[in-house]
């Protein structure tokens, strides 16, 4: 990749099972609390995407494994190269959305009406700053000029919350990142057809006002199936879904790139899902 220009934004998840007391037997014999997976399954076959979603037994031992990371990436390709990459920490916890009685019953738990996907563990404030003040802390111990970022929402979720507490706590902070899917259901009850782009413009603002530069790490016509709040059928070939992709990027002057989704982690296979598409902030 680097070869060819392409610059990595590195996602720091899942967590690997070697950090993580469940499934097994502690020392004294009794049971551990059950693993939890992403996406189900551990034995799922290949090209499944899963992962732990467990925060680490000892945020300093995900400390050490991301500085080694790191300081690994920086021995093999230069100081110079790595601090023109990006790092963000975890992936896809999710806000409150509006969502129909069966949307996503797999990920879902039900609250006043309102659907609360429940992704990937680490949910925001906490674990979430807990999990990514280590990170932060690893990749600058490394080097000052490394960046690193966050909050990797799905649903534009905590943009602000995230800005906000990174400042109150010290925590170092180069660049904000969230997701935007139509699937998401939070333009689910609008006929407005610049929702989503009003949305992202939103959350680009917020990040600007605390000077930093803002990233939809993961965007596309919706997720398995749509559009709204629905699971079902293939739809990324449709006519509506380019159309729904250029009115967006009409309406909301980010510049789009192709995204190449790979992963190499204890536990984690990514193999599914390698087409989506990348917002980056020109300003």
């Amino acid at each position: 990749m680097l070869k060819h220009g392409v610059k990595p934004i590195v996602e720091l998840s899942f967590m690997p099972a070697a950090l993580v007391s469940c499934g097994g037997k502690f020392p004294n014999g009794t049971s551990q609390p059950s693993c939890s997976w992403a996406f189900g399954n551990a034995q799922a076959g290949p090209g499944s995407y899963r992962g732990l979603q467990h925060p680490p037994d000892d945020f300093e031992d995900w400390y050490d494994l991301v500085k080694a990371t790191a300081q690994h990436m920086v021995d093999r390709h230069g100081l110079a190269e790595v601090a023109s990459w990006k790092w963000e920490v975890w992936n896809g916890e999710r806000a409150r959305v509006s969502c129909s009685k069966t949307a996503r019953a797999r990920t879902c738990r039900r609250a006043d009406g309102v659907c609360l996907p429940e992704l990937w563990g680490m949910q925001y404030p906490h674990p979430y700053l807990e999990l990514y003040n280590a990170s932060a802390r690893a990749i600058k111990s490394v080097h000052p000029s490394l960046n690193v970022g966050g909050p990797a929402t799905a649903g534009l979720g905590f943009v602000q919350e995230f800005v906000d507490d990174t400042k109150r706590l010290g925590i170092p902070v180069d660049f904000v990142s969230t997701h935007s899917y139509p699937s998401d259901g939070y333009c689910s009850n609008t006929p407005d057809p610049d929702c989503f782009a009003k949305k992202l413009l939103a959350s680009r603002e917020i990040a600007q006002k605390g000077g930093l530069p803002f990233m939809i790490t993961e965007y596309k016509d919706g997720l398995q199936g749509g559009p709204g709040c629905a699971y079902g059928g293939k739809h990324g070939d449709m006519a509506y879904a380019a159309a729904f992709i250029i009115h967006v990027r009409a309406a909301a002057p980010l510049r789009l790139l192709p995204k190449s989704q790979t992963s190499h982690c204890a536990d984690n296979s990514d193999a599914n899902r390698a087409r989506r598409l990348l917002l980056v902030d020109d300003q």
